[in-house]
């Protein structure tokens, strides 16, 4: 299903990912949409240690992308459920259509990390990256389904409350399409 021709999103310009346990540090670091994909995220802190990006195509964390960027890559994969390597499948998506992902430079980008209890690993997160590449065109926004639980239009951005489908119950024993 592509973006453009869902009812609730067809409209939309600007998608932004955004893990739930950071805030931004610099009133700078604008929520906007670019001509490439941006990553808002250069460091992350709880105040008692700092992290800079593990590497450097992480794009982890607070991603920007416009209605024709997530269409081109496909979106996200619908097959990460748990920790691990959805972030880097996004990050091949976008770069196999050659587009790259700019930054805010240093401070700017700077975030608050809140406390919370880490996320259990997908067991399958190996198989899943060693797997990318061949899913990139068959499985991602054209395959995507949910249910449309709410949705509410505020000032500056559109809140959308999804209920994916759950796993399958073979889907730790399935191999993804190839």
């Amino acid at each position: 299903m592509a973006l453009n021709s869902s009812p609730q999103t067809r409209d939309f310009t600007c998608f932004i990912l955004h893990d739930t346990d950071l805030i931004p540090r610099d009133n700078r670091n604008l929520y906007r949409c670019h001509q490439q994909p941006r990553h808002f995220v250069t460091s992350r802190s709880n105040g008692t240690w700092e992290e800079k990006l593990p590497y450097s195509s992480f794009i982890g964390g607070v991603l920007g992308l416009r209605n024709d960027h997530m269409n081109q890559s496909n979106g996200c994969s619908n097959y990460y459920y748990g920790l691990g390597f959805e972030d880097d499948d996004l990050e091949i998506r976008l770069r196999n259509k050659r587009l790259l992902v700019v930054r805010y430079p240093g401070q700017i980008g700077a975030y608050y990390s809140l406390a919370h209890e880490k996320q259990t690993d997908n067991p399958r997160r190996d198989e899943l990256r060693r797997s990318m590449w061949k899913r990139l065109e068959k499985e991602g926004l054209n395959s995507l389904q949910y249910e449309l639980l709410d949705a509410k239009e505020k000032e500056l951005y559109t809140w959308l409350l999804v209920k994916p489908p759950p796993p399958p119950a073979s889907f730790y024993n399935i191999t993804p399409p190839s």
